[in-house]
């Protein structure tokens, strides 16, 4: 594993993963949500978007996560591990809520901050409606990624310990 893609829905635990997974086998982590925001309320261009994600997944080593279904061909095609993290709704959507009010606490760039403009809005549509099935579908297109798929947080622990 040198280039891992950890993607599911909006606070699934991708950026959690992704630091753990780092620490522990010692590889870079990207943090998209890092760089596609500007600030809080901004957001790079779409050109400017897939040429960064165009150069991000030329490195020689990484794990990146995020979802951005627009440039998920992209990483997918780089990637060579693929980790779906498909908790359930119940779950996701109060941390998605707790993550919102940190973030507006401590200023984090990269932090939608739908507790202001958002929360009954897009980002919070965009978590109700997002579909395990369409996501399963497009991972079924490229055949040669190894994709791990983690519905519980036990699972996401064991896959940690599994790496020692």
């Amino acid at each position: 594993m040198k280039k891992i893609l950890v993607i599911g829905m909006s606070g699934s635990g991708k950026s959690t993963l992704a630091i753990k997974l780092g620490k522990k086998i010692n590889l870079p982590v990207i943090h998209l949500d890092n760089l596609f925001y500007k600030s809080r309320n901004e957001t790079i261009t779409k050109g400017e978007w897939n040429k960064k994600v165009a150069r991000l997944v030329k490195r020689k080593e990484w794990i990146m996560d995020g979802y951005y279904p627009r440039t998920l061909d992209i990483r997918l095609k780089a990637a060579d591990t693929v980790i779906f993290l498909d908790l359930p709704k119940w779950i996701t959507i109060p941390r998605l809520i707790k993550a919102g009010i940190d973030g507006v606490r401590n200023g984090r760039v990269g932090q939608p901050e739908f507790l202001k403009t958002r929360l009954s809005g897009t980002l919070f549509r965009k978590v109700v409606s997002f579909s395990e099935k369409k996501l399963i579908a497009k991972l079924s297109e490229y055949p040669d990624k190894k994709v791990i798929i983690i519905k519980t947080n036990d699972q996401i622990q064991k896959f940690l310990q599994s790496l020692s």
